[in-house]
């Protein structure tokens, strides 16, 4: 849990350091298909490569929704949730890590901050995941 803990502690959540959109255009190149309003979307966990895109729309369609669900889902993407295919859509689920350094250190943890993180915006986050896509693939 300490290891999480340092972490995470030198990683800036969404908002806490935002540029103004003359700045941010200046500055950064349209370097992803993300890059809206002057915002750039990151994945906060680069490390997990394999769902990296799909967190970059989920959070770029979560700010369209609110600032706070942004931020609820960036924290729940910190700790190492992740986007993967369900039956018939995209759905979240929980890396497992038991030393709690790199990922959740049991689903019980992930359960109790997703329904207090997540579970306000249910409806939403549901209609994003529906609209989720996989780069280069016609179809889900």
């Amino acid at each position: 849990m300490k290891k999480m803990a340092d972490l995470l502690s030198n990683m800036q959540r969404p908002g806490m350091k935002e540029k103004s959109p003359a700045q941010a255009q200046k500055e950064e190149a349209v370097k992803h298909p993300l890059f809206q309003n002057a915002i750039y979307y990151e994945d906060p966990r680069k490390d997990l490569e394999e769902d990296s895109n799909l967190w970059c729309q989920m959070l770029a369609e979560a700010d369209k929704v609110s600032d706070q669900l942004r931020k609820n889902l960036w924290d729940m993407r910190t700790w190492g949730t992740r986007i993967v295919r369900g039956k018939t859509q995209f759905v979240l689920r929980p890396d497992i890590d038991p030393t709690g350094a790199k990922a959740w250190p049991d689903r019980e943890m992930y359960e109790e901050w997703r329904d207090k993180l997540l579970k306000p915006y249910a409806k939403q986050i549901g209609e994003i995941l529906k609209n989720l896509f996989v780069w280069g693939e016609s179809e889900r």
